[in-house]
């Protein structure tokens, strides 16, 4: 059985995080906006016509995807002096639905790196 103490200081330590990356989250919501084409307003539309494709082109996801797949050679863990706290955290961290959250915020921090998306 977990240990309440122990539950309550990975939220703590999860809401310190939340609170400390809010403004790089701010920002991954705006770039996803811009790769969708926001950037462009009505005046835009007109101008160069419904043929044009309204999201820019991703010139650099073979970059990106480089630099996100050397996570899969050396994939994140919890090292700590607490053995049961590191294997509590590292079967969270092999789970299907946060190994993929990791790879979208690895190629969302590359996009955001590299200024060109």
């Amino acid at each position: 059985m977990i240990d309440e103490a122990l539950l309550k200081e990975f939220k703590d330590f999860e809401n310190r995080s939340h609170d400390y990356f809010s403004d790089f989250y701010d920002r991954i919501k705006d770039d996803r906006l811009f790769l969708g084409g926001s950037h462009f307003d009505e005046n835009d539309n007109k101008r160069f016509g419904k043929s044009r494709l309204k999201m820019p082109v991703d010139v650099i996801s073979n970059t990106i995807r480089a630099i996100v797949n050397q996570y899969s050679s050396a994939p994140y863990s919890w090292l700590t002096t607490d053995e049961s706290l590191n294997d509590i955290a590292n079967r969270f961290l092999t789970t299907t639905a946060v190994k993929a959250s990791i790879y979208q915020a690895l190629r969302n921090s590359t996009r955001l790196w590299s200024r060109l998306s």
